[in-house]
């Protein structure tokens, strides 16, 4: 009984160890399918692979002390760069005097798959739970392959051999966005079409619903309702997809012209569609950037009022943040995180009201340097013809953004023999031409002033510009909600007005300050609405000349204005001096931009000055700046023969 059970012993003993040897040999027998170059997994960017090298038996030798390869390979993108390779969830079983390690590499080679073909295209990195690598600069579609081996470190005898996670993706690396998109998110409005703006080297699109076609990369899209449309794509044995959402939104169309006067047509600014968007914020501007009207919800239309008083007949500009669509279609396609949108229209609204007043006249940057444009009684201020040419554009893009040129000329008419420091005429001629929206003019001024010494350095001058405006209303170009108005039927297309604007001023070597009122007659508007009026514009500027060094001073200088019904707009400069012929400055104007100025003298009797304006306001949306330029000839006799500049007061 006893030699039996040592003998079934010893034949467990036997089975056993040959059970286990025939386990070493099925798993050396049974290598993993990419443990040589030739075999190489195609591993795509941003999609990873599960592997596994245990059983491999290759032995390449790039990174020291590992065994038990196996071998991935990928495409770069058309672009190159850097790529990072991570490989995580290692796991290796606890075998003794087996390592429990990894190694990585990414290797550049010629596609021969010798040993000697291949460089490294970045540095061994090794870990046991997650590895991260980034690998050289790498080239533009070009093949690169990643090496995945067993550690054999601190007195280990087996390499490790273990089941992992692999990925690449990074600049060089990254398919989606590069080399196959299905293009940008797109609204358009009911009824409306797209043109999709595909990438890759072929298409298939899905759905197909809405589209023109498939196969093409620019299908023409015209979904019913809101559509993720999926482009998939095939490139270097990889599969890629993209999504690009169409969004249809209720559009709206604002009319830009409404007429309130009272008699139930036109009297108010109605949006059609703006109850679907009860969260949206209106807010207007007038052309001096006030803003003259804001809403959260625009439950109750403008009636072209601010703070209850009228506001003039003119070109007023919007912005329409539509926040949420209520009731808004649901999403098709493929699920796709959607965060709320906010649209923005900017666009100008005409106003022709009844028993209103008139346009806001144009405005200026570099006041300081133009200060003839607004107040007449600066003419004859120099002792020589002062000429200017000038051009403003503001808010550049925006649709119908006003656009002011002009040109002016004045000079001084005084006893013959006597000196400059003497009582004295002046003239002077300024024609501007102004267009903001469907809404412009034309002015023609002649100016004369008369110059009152009162002191040694100090004068008041008294003046008027005197002449026509003529008005224009591009009557064929208005949108209305109702066309059946007898105010915009009845509407003349121009018409031409007297103009007189009286002003005063105060100046010496050191500082200045005036008082202007335009349109002072506020002329009666019979062509344009029933009863609209130009409005009285009370212009008030001033500022002082700081020395702060025998040839450098310091020039703060303002303008304050007032127009009817809109806010008051102020303007703030401060200019730094050199010599007379250099200046650089900023500013400010309320609720509407910050300036930089910039004036510079050449050929001894040119100037030339230029502003640059950041929009502040939620007009910057559409435009983020306005440019002023001016051309300046003033051939003043110099002071003495020393001095490059001309001899000019302290605003100038």
């Amino acid at each position: 009984m006893h030699s039996c059970a040592v003998l079934l012993q010893a034949n467990m003993r036997t089975a056993l160890t040959l059970a286990f040897i025939a386990a070493v040999n099925m798993i050396a027998l049974a290598q993993p399918p990419n443990s040589s170059c030739a075999t190489a997994a195609v591993l795509c960017a941003q999609q990873p692979l599960s592997g596994n090298n245990t059983g491999s038996t290759s032995v390449p030798g790039f990174c020291p002390a590992t065994a038990a390869a196996v071998w991935y390979s990928f495409t770069t993108n058309s672009v190159g760069g850097p790529v990072t390779v991570t490989v995580d969830d290692i796991d290796c079983p606890t075998v003794a005097g087996m390592d429990d390690e990894l190694s990585v590499v990414v290797l550049s080679g010629d596609g021969s798959c010798t040993l000697a073909s291949f460089t490294g295209a970045s540095t061994c990195a090794l870990g046991d739970a997650t590895i991260t690598l980034t690998s050289l600069a790498l080239m533009a579609n070009r093949q690169y392959w990643i090496l995945i081996s067993g550690a054999m470190n601190n007195g280990a005898t087996i390499a490790a051999q273990c089941g992992f996670t692999v990925n690449v993706e990074g600049p060089g690396a990254t398919i989606v966005g590069v080399d196959v998109s299905a293009g940008p998110d797109v609204i358009i409005g009911e009824g409306e079409s797209t043109q999709l703006q595909g990438v890759g080297p072929n298409y298939n699109w899905s759905p197909t619903s809405g589209l023109s076609g498939n196969g093409i990369p620019d299908p023409i899209a015209a979904p019913s309702g809101t559509t993720i449309y999926t482009l998939t794509s095939t490139l270097n044995g990889c599969t890629y997809m993209d999504t690009v959402i169409v969004e249809i939104v209720r559009r709206i169309d604002p009319p830009n012209t409404f007429t309130p006067n009272g008699d139930g047509i036109n009297d108010t600014w109605q949006i059609p569609g703006m109850a679907d968007y009860p969260g949206a914020e209106v807010t207007i501007f007038d052309r001096w950037g006030q803003k003259v009207y804001s809403s959260n919800g625009y439950r109750e239309p403008w009636d072209g009022t601010n703070n209850g008083k009228n506001l003039g007949v003119g070109t007023y500009y919007y912005h329409i943040q539509l926040n949420q669509l209520e009731g808004g279609p649901s999403l098709y396609g493929l699920h796709h995180h959607h965060p709320m949108r906010h649209l923005h229209l900017l666009l100008f609204v005409v106003l022709v009201p009844c028993a209103s007043v008139g346009q806001q006249l144009a405005q200026y940057t570099q006041y300081v340097f133009n200060q003839f444009s607004v107040n007449p009684a600066v003419a004859g201020s120099k002792d020589c013809l002062d000429m200017r040419l000038g051009y403003r554009q503001q808010w550049v893009g925006y649709e119908g953004a006003p656009t002011t040129g002009w040109v002016s000329m004045h000079g001084v008419l005084r006893p013959k023999g006597k000196p400059f420091q003497a009582n004295k005429h002046g003239f002077g001629v300024f024609i501007e031409a102004d267009d903001a929206g469907n809404y412009g003019y034309t002015s023609f001024l002649l100016a004369y002033a008369y110059h009152v010494q009162m002191s040694r350095n100090f004068f008041v001058s008294m003046g008027t510009f005197v002449g026509v405006r003529q008005v224009k209303l591009a009557v064929g170009d208005i949108t209305l909600t109702r066309y059946d108005d007898p105010v915009v039927n009845s509407a003349s297309s121009s018409t031409v007005f007297p103009e007189v604007t009286p002003g005063i001023w105060c100046y010496g070597k050191r500082g200045w300050a005036g008082l202007s009122i335009h349109q002072l007659l506020g002329n009666q508007i019979k062509d344009i609405g029933t009863d609209s009026r130009f409005v009285r514009h009370i212009m008030l500027s001033g500022g002082y000349r700081y020395k702060i060094g025998r040839k450098t001073a310091f020039i703060p200088s303002g303008l304050l204005k007032f127009a009817g019904g809109s806010p008051a707009a102020f303007d703030v400069n401060g200019m730094v001096e050199w010599n007379k012929i250099f200046a650089l400055g900023v500013g400010y104007r309320n609720g509407d931009a910050f300036t930089a100025l910039l004036k510079v003298g050449f050929l001894e009797y040119f100037q030339l000055g230029y502003s640059y304006d950041i929009t502040t306001s939620a007009l910057r949306v559409a435009s983020s700046n306005t440019h002023e330029i001016i051309l300046a000839i003033t051939p003043c006799r110099r002071s003495d023969a020393g001095k490059r500049m001309i001899s000019c007061p302290a605003f100038e």
